[in-house]
């Protein structure tokens, strides 16, 4: 199976959304989520430090992380959410997708 990385863009929104609840449910055990409301991922796709690193396969996203950026006191990258398709398990994308931030980190100076 080939797939890749890349950033998310926004009209992608709904298809992190269905993985995002999708991971819901896998981890809460129940169907009875609630996705993303509203605008809650626009932050991630205007332009600044914050972005979603997407797994693409057969031209769909199969998995996604969140990047938040925290430039405080202390700065530094939080991994949100993650989130791989059931059907991409156990393929290393999870994996793969934490090593994009890791490099994302290290490319903006936060390990030291």
């Amino acid at each position: 199976m080939d797939w890749h990385m890349r950033k998310a863009e926004k009209e992608e929104a709904g298809r992190i959304n269905e993985l995002f609840i999708e991971m819901l449910r896998s981890i809460c055990h129940t169907d009875q989520v609630t996705g993303y409301s509203g605008n809650e991922l626009d932050r991630f796709f205007n332009g600044g430090e914050e972005w979603i690193c997407a797994a693409e396969a057969e031209n769909r996203i199969i998995g996604f992380l969140s990047i938040e950026v925290h430039r405080e006191a202390l700065s530094y990258l939080y991994l949100d959410d993650l989130s791989v398709s059931a059907e991409y398990r156990n393929r290393g994308i999870g994996t793969a997708l934490i090593g994009k931030a890791e490099a994302y980190a290290e490319e903006r100076s936060f390990y030291h």
